[in-house]
């Protein structure tokens, strides 16, 4: 699809995290992650620790922060360690880095809190210095905050990871994207201000001779999503939900799902989205099963901005899927322990469920299917859908 959906975590529900993912994640093509060290007394994961779990315990998707703190590591150690984890996971990171704001957190571990103006400086060499660390053996680099004298990175990160600079500070911060970054992540805040941003990014592009089109846009947007209006009332009501002053987007599938398609009409390459009701699974589920189907919206819009045929494009769809004869066969290849993680796997049931979901994708436009069974090497469940559910699909 032309504008890919990841999913986000909250900094502060490290103990729910990684049960939420596993019944979460699969129908996200990425998954981002915070890095802080305290808020107050909550339980807070560790970032880098937290990113070297995520990447292995899901070796399909793509996986970053939204942001790191420039501060809490040195840029050098950073970037070995990003390389080392490109490495592990077969260039599936994307480096997320911003110039940190939480003074608490600072204040509490000792580290100097500067102001922003030199925060932002101190972000703009320590990524000068991490892709000289990347594309240089030895490396030397010498600024004003950070310096190395003979440094190697080896191996180094094949391929290299894009570098996404998080923030939206008008005067400085968009400086640093426009010289620096190979995305930029935005923290959405209504369509007027991410124009007004936009704008202020291009300015900064043309000053520096960069092509503003050369960055990506990513979009991190956080979500209150009900089936209905009453859905949604009562959620807000839950006193477990997320403050809606960290919410940028409230509402039914309808409505949640015509503000995306305005970000990306607007110029966004991909969104990232959290959900008000974490640890709660119900609203991504309603998110993944209602409006992320609807991203073909999003390819046709680019389709007629370049005038191009949408139905030329043939859509292939892979499902990962655990089938077994009735429930009872459902419930033992999931208990088998060479069985593939369901986060892995995005259709799981009988025969009859199965052949319903996927002639559900067929009629929503998808062209091909290809499928691949979480069972495997075990051939039974391969077997099972040849019988029984390839022919359905053939007869439709």
């Amino acid at each position: 699809m032309a504008v890919p959906v990841g999913l986000n975590v909250w900094s502060r529900l490290v103990e729910a995290t990684f049960p939420y993912l596993d019944r979460t994640a699969a129908p996200f093509d990425s998954l981002w992650l915070p890095d802080h060290v305290q808020y107050a007394g909550h339980n807070v994961a560790e970032g880098w620790s937290l990113l070297a779990w995520t990447l292995a315990r899901y070796p399909d998707k793509l996986c970053g922060h939204e942001v790191l703190c420039n501060s809490f590591r040195n840029p050098a150690h950073l970037a070995k360690m990003a390389a080392t984890l490109q490495a592990l996971s077969g260039g599936r990171l994307v480096l997320g880095i911003g110039a940190g704001w939480n003074e608490e957190e600072y204040r509490a571990y000792g580290w100097p809190f500067p102001p922003a103006r030199v925060r932002i400086a101190q972000l703009a060499e320590a990524i000068e210095l991490i892709r000289t660390m990347w594309t240089q053996a030895p490396a030397h680099y010498k600024g004003e905050h950070y310096r190395i004298e003979g440094a190697y990175c080896e191996p180094r990160p094949q391929p290299v990871p894009p570098i996404m600079v998080g923030g939206h500070g008008e005067r400085y911060l968009l400086g640093v994207v426009a010289r620096h970054a190979d995305w930029w992540n935005y923290p959405f805040r209504g369509l007027e201000t991410y124009a007004k941003k936009q704008e202020a990014l291009k300015v900064h592009c043309r000053d520096v001779g960069r092509d503003y089109d050369e960055i990506q846009e990513v979009v991190r947007v956080g979500i209150l999503i009900g089936a209905d209006e009453r859905e949604v009332e009562r959620i807000k009501a839950r006193p477990e939900t997320r403050p809606l002053a960290d919410v940028a987007l409230v509402g039914t599938p309808d409505q949640v799902t015509e503000t995306l398609l305005s970000i990306v009409a607007q110029g966004a390459d991909r969104l990232t989205v959290n959900f008000a009701d974490v640890p709660h699974p119900e609203g991504t589920w309603l998110f993944a099963a209602t409006v992320l189907p609807k991203k073909q919206e999003a390819l046709k819009v680019h389709c007629r901005d370049v005038g191009r045929d949408y139905d030329e494009i043939q859509e292939v769809v892979r499902v990962g899927i655990l089938i077994g004869a009735d429930e009872r066969e459902v419930e033992r290849i999931k208990a088998r322990p060479e069985t593939r993680p369901l986060a892995d796997v995005a259709l799981v049931g009988t025969p009859d469920q199965v052949t319903e979901t996927l002639l559900s994708i067929v009629a929503q436009g998808a062209d091909r299917l290809t499928v691949n069974f979480a069972d495997v090497p075990h051939p039974e469940g391969t077997w099972l859908f040849a019988a029984t559910v390839l022919p359905r699909l053939q007869e439709a």
